[in-house]
């Protein structure tokens, strides 16, 4: 009972469900961007003004970071969830 109530504490934990949602947002948000740009500059709209300041380029570059940093929270979660269930079997083996 005491591993399942931890495990659902750590998963349920606003803070880090709240980051990551944002990081995910923002990387839908930067490859949207992306694909509209990349439409206007097949349809020559202003797609001299896109090309002239890299602007492409910054939303993959968005895109890219807000995506690893998604994953790396994700993966601080599954780190803190295996590492309190090793503290809970040494528990549960001392106390026998």
């Amino acid at each position: 009972m005491e591993r399942e109530l931890s495990t659902v504490e750590l998963v349920l934990n606003e803070a880090v469900l709240e980051r990551t949602w944002t990081y995910i947002s923002v990387a839908g948000a930067a490859f949207a961007l992306n694909a509209l740009i990349k439409f206007m500059i097949w349809f020559r709209i202003a797609g001299d003004a896109f090309n002239k300041y890299y602007i492409v380029e910054l939303t993959q570059i968005i895109f890219l970071m807000a995506f690893i940093m998604a994953a790396y929270n994700k993966m601080l979660i599954l780190k803190s969830q295996r590492d309190d269930g090793v503290e809970i079997w040494k528990r549960m083996f001392k106390s026998r």
